[in-house]
């Protein structure tokens, strides 16, 4: 979770990317996420 959400938070603020064509995250397999991960998902791509 972590690394797959730097990365994409990375590709977001380079310059030369284009973050328009992007519209949200999906996590796949949701019933694997475990309670740590959905915090670092909130935490890093939701900003809670």
């Amino acid at each position: 979770m972590t690394s797959g959400l730097l990365g994409l938070l990375d590709s977001l603020n380079d310059a030369a990317s284009h973050p328009e064509a992007i519209t949200g995250t999906a996590i796949y397999p949701y019933w694997e996420t475990d309670e740590r991960e959905w915090e670092v998902y909130c935490t890093q791509w939701m900003g809670e």
